[in-house]
């Protein structure tokens, strides 16, 4: 299986960016007419793939598991299990071990604050630390991070999600600054609400989108990329499509999702839920972009 790069127009079909091509095998055709009854997909007929494609390989995922219950975490595995997706659990030791590069392709971060990732136990308000055994309290730490850092250096990917990004920026110096860091709630606010973006679908994270999606807003960030390229934008307009939204101005013409340059790998970051609860289905595309991107 592969994916086209760019737009094609094969037989009189036209393709946008990302098209999927697969070889044809025995019981083939059948199969692609039960999937195109039961998703409604339109195939095509072609001698040969394009040659302005790449091949599809199955990527070696690992998720990352804070000591600290995490019900973001939870999800992600729900939602990879779900679209028959392999992974392994990284505890925090697991990373501070190293070896990254012989495990995985590609590291998710699931929705977890920069404290809980670096600190553990020890880096959530409110947790007595000390109630529990050592093992349990730490994070990644200093060790976990510089381990990450090879792991880039070696080719991997990283994709961060929603507040998990400001992880990436803060302790693996990803070329962006986070837009909305350090207003108050009176400047503002938006808990949790659909908020539209604008996406390009040229580029691989954004493969098989329209110009204008729909995000999952929930205490998210955004960004204005420095080093890197914006995914997804915010637009110049009011934003909302759905909940409550204060302070809109701040999000005006910045990064929603961002790819940015990491030593010789990648970080993406994703500055909202794109699988929250298992619901939003349409940015699921974004998570297995990413995951599919990363192993290119």
């Amino acid at each position: 299986m592969s994916r086209s790069l760019g737009e094609l127009e094969l037989n009189g079909a036209a393709l946008r960016p990302g098209a999927f091509f697969v070889e044809a095998r025995k019981g083939t055709g059948k199969l692609l007419e039960g999937l195109a009854e039961e998703l409604g997909l339109d195939f095509y007929s072609f001698e040969r793939p394009p040659q302005d494609a790449f091949e599809l390989k199955a990527p070696r995922i690992g998720v990352y598991r804070a000591w600290l219950p995490n019900a973001d975490e939870g999800w992600l595995r729900m939602v990879l299990e779900e679209y028959g997706f392999q992974y392994v659990n990284l505890y925090p030791e697991d990373v501070r071990a190293g070896d990254l590069a012989e495990k995985m392709d590609v590291l998710v971060f699931p929705d977890l604050t920069r404290d809980v990732v670096v600190d553990g136990m020890k880096g959530y308000r409110g947790m007595d630390a000390k109630a529990y055994e050592p093992k349990y309290r730490r994070g990644v730490e200093e060790q976990g991070n510089k381990e990450i850092f090879r792991f880039l250096d070696a080719g991997g990917t990283v994709i961060t999600l929603n507040r998990a990004c400001e992880y990436a920026v803060k302790d693996l110096y990803a070329g962006v600054e986070l837009a909305l860091a350090g207003l108050s709630e009176k400047e503002f606010y938006c808990p949790g609400s659909l908020l539209r973006v604008l996406v390009d679908d040229s580029h691989p994270v954004g493969y098989g989108y329209t110009r204008e999606e729909t995000v999952m807003f929930q205490d998210s960030p955004a960004f204005n990329v420095k080093d890197g390229v914006a995914v997804a934008l915010y637009p110049e307009a009011d934003p909302t499509v759905s909940g409550w939204l204060l302070g809109e101005k701040h999000l005006r013409g910045r990064a929603a999702v961002a790819e940015v340059p990491a030593g010789n790998g990648t970080l993406i970051l994703i500055g909202c839920s794109p699988h929250f609860r298992n619901q939003n289905r349409a940015t699921f595309k974004l998570l297995f972009n990413s995951i599919y991107y990363g192993v290119s």
